[in-house]
């Protein structure tokens, strides 16, 4: 999840979702992903590298477990599986024993693990619902 390749492609994002909004190259980033009312582009990386770390490491194949458990348990920042874990656990601020016992659900992550909320975030997300509705009326049909 270091990759710089991984920034190159959430700045194409973002870029690419300004252009089909038809937003300006200034509109912030936040707001982006309030109005798209999803996880942040990165954050949805990490949710689907979790997914995966999660698949391996309860996979039938008793290679793949045990493979990947080492990457994640022992040789971690070694490893690309292990420090892509590291990574994603203190990012969404969970523990790693409930990630193990299964008490988090990366299917249904939002936004919600990604920020606490305050009433700056609450205010950006008025903000954002507002220029969703303005979008929608600059972009209805006549």
């Amino acid at each position: 999840m270091n990759n710089t390749n991984i920034d190159t492609f959430c700045t194409a994002w973002r870029t690419g979702l300004r252009s089909v909004w038809n937003l300006s190259n200034t509109t912030h980033s936040d707001l982006l992903q309030l109005l798209s009312d999803d996880l942040p582009i990165f954050d949805e990386l990490c949710r689907r590298s979790l997914m995966f770390i999660y698949k391996c490491l309860f996979h039938s194949s008793r290679l793949v477990k045990f493979v990947s458990r080492y990457g994640v348990m022992f040789a971690r920042q070694k490893s690309t599986i292990g420090s892509n874990f590291q990574f994603c656990v203190s990012r969404f601020k969970f523990s790693k024993s409930a990630f193990f016992n299964g008490c988090i659900n990366i299917n249904h992550m939002d936004r919600q693990h990604c920020y606490s909320f305050t009433d700056d975030s609450d205010r950006r997300y008025c903000v954002a619902q507002f220029l969703r509705l303005l979008l929608l009326l600059r972009d209805r049909p006549s």
